[in-house]
């Protein structure tokens, strides 16, 4: 059978409800009944008792610095500030120092149950659908990787548990017909047509979370697990098959979240992040999947995902109001995750899963825009944390997402009111005498033994989670051979917190600036992300950074003439936000990536011996790149006729919508269609946008094939019969 012409979707298996959830009402009779997690109280005591003793410990060190003379306005500002700030950056080091004595004890941090490597070989019970979701990328990408997870899955004889989804929302016509082109060269290859199938969404309502809730609807019935990635994220196949038995093992697990390693960048700037990932993330990840327990949150990718708990439970309503507040929820994973756990169901993070990996924005630049779509759906969380019946674990976690990006406008707040402060103590004369008749003056005084030691321990608590990496590295040959020695991990310690500290100021200059873009109304829109290098023209990077460069100047030439002390202690954010546009430049490309290789800075394990399922993936994507040509999308069709089959039977799947038949942009197409005297004239009418309504309407179809069918080229002339053997030997 030629698997082109195969159904490119199974057939649909609706019937379950996938309700919209009530926010502010909850029948608590509803709840399914868990056994109460006695273990997890404890964990949870350990880890905020530990933020509340470290918070009231240096605030009272703060007051006692701050208390010569009494108290003004800015310093009780200030301390108000530094509670805020010093409480967050608790939490964090609590959570890393539980992490750095799970696995320095080999404590199980999860409630999690590996299945050993004989029940593996078993096929699981349920049957397990794999959704890679994509938006205008790369389709040869996206199909290697597929076909590289379903190769795995065959390879370990599971391959009948798994059916492996392409869903797409892609809105690039030209995009979207090289995806189906992509869809037609991977089934062609032997042993990959039955189970891989692509859909592709006419109107993104929704977004990423109307993807799934679309597959959910009609064919989510027909599956009990589903696995979800992104474009940029790859699991193995034993990672794969070790969830679905955790599943089968673990009925009241709704959600089991794996911890995705960084890898596959080359700029510096991913690089440094890969390497930070790498030594610090397992620790700070044990130390969440220890106080998370069942109450856990979802990442939105690399996850397995009960089918029905999900739809029985986690069906997001609109918010009243207009975004950026208000519409579709933007973060659409916390808030899943916390109405599954509303509803009883366990959602767990699992770090001992190895297996599952992810990539990292190329550029600064490329990680703040994507930071600007999170911070908006993360403080549009602040509406949700009051919900009906989420348990309290769930209320943290919202608002910890909530603070990730407070936090930036916060430490900004604190360090302007500083500079206030020490301003104003520079200024202000004197007053030896007060009010009171006095023979002896009052010396202004200040305590700066205690003044170092809150230095010391707010540097303590920002840097030891870095030192348990390091030392947890160090004693493990393993480890601190894929870093590559002491040398390599010493050497790339040191560059990243150097680097890290820049970065981290302009970091908070931008996430302070798009919270004020959001509570002045603006959307964040939703923008495909680069995945290579991530070199921009270097006037568009100082364009970009120039606010952040010029403050960083003026703020080093006025601290610098007003305080020596003053501009030491501002250093690292002056120093950041000066350079931000060199070094944001610098960083985004892949020459400063290989040097720093070179020098053996920032190595990882999977750089020097990579997955081999990301070979794979790699390999797949190289040869799917040769099996399908990249035109415009019309042009493609025409010289296809296999393509053109298969495009029409997928869009015939579609279900057509009142939003479709009515749409602008189609009676602005079919217009065009019919002005066009031939195919070149309509291409150059035609806007993208009406170019993808004209290619999902049946009746437009039709009348574009009448319109391409001269423009088909004739077939190749046959090729002698000699010739044909070794070029497809060469391929094989």
């Amino acid at each position: 059978m030629n698997t082109a012409f195969a159904a490119p979707l199974p057939a649909e298996k609706s019937g379950e409800r996938f309700p919209q959830q009530d926010l502010w009402r909850f029948d608590q009779a509803s709840r399914r009944k868990v056994r109460p997690d006695v273990n997890g109280v404890f964990r949870r005591i350990f880890v905020f008792a530990g933020m509340v003793l470290l918070t009231a410990y240096l605030t009272s060190e703060l007051i006692h610095v701050l208390s010569v003379g009494g108290f003004a306005a800015l310093e009780i500002v200030l301390i108000g500030l530094f509670v805020l700030n010093i409480a967050w950056l608790s939490l964090s080091f609590m959570t890393a120092l539980s992490g750095f004595l799970v696995v320095l004890f080999g404590i199980k941090p999860s409630i999690v149950s590996m299945v050993s490597e004989e029940e593996a070989k078993h096929l699981p019970e349920g049957r397990t659908a794999i959704l890679v979701c994509t938006y205008n990328e790369a389709p040869e990408r996206i199909f290697g990787m597929a076909l590289a997870t379903m190769k795995e899955l065959e390879t370990s004889g599971h391959g009948e548990s798994f059916d492996v989804f392409i869903v797409s929302d892609t809105t690039d016509p030209d995009i979207w017909v090289h995806e189906e082109a992509a869809f037609k060269a991977a089934r062609a290859r032997p042993g990959n047509g039955p189970r891989l199938y692509y859909r592709r969404r006419a109107a993104n309502t929704g977004k990423k979370a109307g993807n799934i809730a679309d597959w959910c609807r009609r064919w989510g019935p027909a599956y009990d697990y589903m696995i979800v990635l992104d474009a940029d994220s790859l699991m193995t196949g034993a990672s794969i098959v070790q969830l679905a038995h955790i599943m089968d093992k673990k009925p009241e697990a709704g959600l089991i979240q794996t911890v995705p390693v960084t890898i596959g960048r080359n700029t510096l700037f991913a690089r440094m992040q890969q390497f930070a990932g790498g030594l610090y993330g397992p620790i700070m990840a044990s130390g969440l999947a220890f106080w998370h327990r069942g109450t856990g949150n979802f990442w939105g990718h690399n996850a397995i995902i009960r089918v029905r708990a999900f739809m029985e439970s986690a069906g997001l309503p609109h918010l009243p109001g207009s975004p950026p507040f208000g519409g579709q929820i933007l973060s659409h994973d916390f808030v899943e995750a916390a109405l599954m756990c509303r509803q009883g169901w366990r959602v767990c993070m699992a770090p001992e899963i190895k297996g599952s990996y992810e990539e990292i924005p190329p550029s600064l630049i490329d990680f703040a825009t994507r930071d600007r779509r999170w911070c908006q759906g993360n403080l549009q969380h602040s509406r949700i944390i009051g919900a009906k019946g989420l348990r309290p674990m769930s209320r943290v976690h919202l608002g910890m997402g909530i603070m990730a990006y407070l936090s930036a406008l916060i430490w900004l707040l604190f360090l302007i009111t500083a500079l206030l402060l020490t301003i104003q103590q520079l200024t202000a004369k004197p007053i030896y005498f007060g009010g009171d008749q006095t023979l002896f003056p009052t010396w202004p005084m200040q305590d700066s033994e205690r003044a170092m030691s809150l230095l010391f321990w707010t540097l303590a608590l920002l840097l030891l989670p870095k030192l348990f990496g390091l030392v947890l590295a160090l004693f493990s040959g393993e480890k601190r051979r894929g870093f590559g020695g002491i040398w390599g991990l010493g050497s790339s310690v040191v560059m990243e917190t150097v680097l890290s500290s820049l970065f981290a100021h302009v970091m908070m200059m931008v996430q302070s600036a798009a919270i004020f873009d959001i509570l002045r109304g603006r959307d964040s829109g939703w923008n495909p992300q680069r995945r290579d290098d991530g070199s921009l023209p270097m006037s568009w990077v100082v364009r970009y950074h120039l606010l952040h460069m010029t403050i960083g100047t003026a703020l080093g030439i006025f601290t610098f003439m007003a305080s020596l002390p003053l501009f030491l202690w501002l250093l690292p954010a002056t120093l950041g936000l000066a350079l931000s546009g060199p070094l944001s430049a610098a960083s985004a490309t892949r020459k400063w990536g290989e040097r720093f290789k070179y020098l053996g800075i920032f190595a990882i394990a999977e750089e020097r011996r990579p997955p081999a399922i990301l070979l794979s993936a790699r390999k797949h994507s190289e040869m799917l790149a040769l099996d399908f040509s990249k035109h415009e999308a019309i042009s493609q069709l025409a010289g296809d006729p296999q393509l053109r089959h298969l495009h029409r039977q997928l869009i015939e799947l579609q279900p057509v919508t009142r939003e479709a038949r009515i749409s602008p942009s189609l009676a602005v197409g079919r217009a065009k269609l019919e002005i066009s005297a031939d195919l070149p004239e309509l291409l150059r009418l035609l806007k993208p946008n009406e170019k993808a309504a004209l290619l999902s309407d049946p009746e437009s179809l039709a009348r574009l094939e009448q319109m391409i069918l001269p423009f088909i080229p004739p077939p190749p002339a046959a090729k002698p019969a000699e010739t044909v053997a070794v070029h497809v030997g060469e391929r094989i």
